[in-house]
């Protein structure tokens, strides 16, 4: 019985000293925004200054924000077909993209997650608008902001970093 009491202090003892795997940066409306969450978003810049983290932090909120009001997020076929245009428009096939998007310090994962981003954001404007989403990409943006403004107001958010 004391040899099984003494593989239990050794092995809790192994393990005593805590390892921060992750942290909550932020909170919208309970759901949590984590700190790897802005590591990924930032990947790209090597150096980020705090005004950058900050608006990258922002953004996350923001995404949060839109895919709560929007209500269901993009399936894996439309981020299939959004990553599909892409590379068409930039003149390459899925693996030429997948390599671009690495050499710009993009996990494939990432890219991925960042697609659903703007596909929920599509479809939220579109969904606010009535169907109708402003020709000009300066139009989009005020009402982007319009709208978001609406649902900051309407939301509990709260920052820790």
């Amino acid at each position: 019985m004391r040899a099984l009491s003494s593989v239990v202090l050794l092995a809790s003892s192994a393990i005593a000293d805590p390892v921060l795997v992750d942290r909550v940066i932020a909170s919208v409306d309970g759901q949590p925004v984590f700190r790897s969450e802005l590591e990924r978003r930032l990947a790209p810049q090597k150096h980020a200054s705090p005004e950058a983290r900050r608006l990258a932090r922002e953004a996350l909120i923001d995404a949060r924000l839109i895919a709560k009001d929007v209500g269901s997020a993009p399936t894996e076929e439309e981020v299939d077909q959004a990553f599909d245009a892409v590379a068409k428009n930039a003149g390459l096939d899925r693996a030429g993209l997948e390599a671009e998007a690495k050499r710009q310090g993009l996990l494939l994962p990432d890219y991925r997650e960042e697609l659903r981003a703007q596909l929920s954001e599509l479809r939220w404007l579109m969904l606010r608008s009535k169907g109708t989403t402003p020709a000009t990409p300066e139009a989009r943006a005020t009402l982007r902001a319009k709208l978001l403004a609406d649902l900051r107001k309407r939301a509990v958010i709260e920052v820790f970093e």
